[in-house]
């Protein structure tokens, strides 16, 4: 397993590591590769998403997602939120990589709102 970095000061984090001990931004967590089509259409998986799944719900019916972003410290009333990022290549590798990302309540791990990829730009 590679140690991960923070992306602005270089620290290298602990494996479980949400924020960087130095100068206490975000962990972003690589998790993966990029997704090809899953196997329903992607729009059609994109749109069985609803709010309160789990994660375990939505990696049921996404997959790994590529990246997970954690929340940064803030003193704010508006809610942490952790967010998880799905890249797609088409098939054909000249369309543009699109992405979606769903995010999370780290208050209870539920499903809060996402943004699905745009379909549009492979005439989906």
């Amino acid at each position: 397993m590679h140690a991960r970095a923070c992306s602005k000061c270089e620290t290298v984090l602990r494996p479980t590591a949400r924020y960087c001990a130095r100068c206490g931004s975000a962990a972003v967590a690589v998790m993966g590769a990029r997704l090809e089509f899953p196997p329903l259409s992607p729009g059609e998986t994109w749109r069985r998403l609803s709010n309160g799944w789990t994660r375990l719900d939505v990696r049921r019916v996404l997959g790994q997602p590529l990246a997970i972003a954690f929340p940064t410290p803030h003193d704010s009333d508006a809610p942490a939120l952790e967010e998880w990022t799905y890249r797609y290549t088409h098939p054909n590798g000249t369309a543009p990589e699109i992405r979606g990302v769903v995010a999370f309540l780290t208050t209870d791990g539920q499903v809060h709102s996402w943004l699905s990829p745009n379909w549009v730009a492979w005439g989906e």
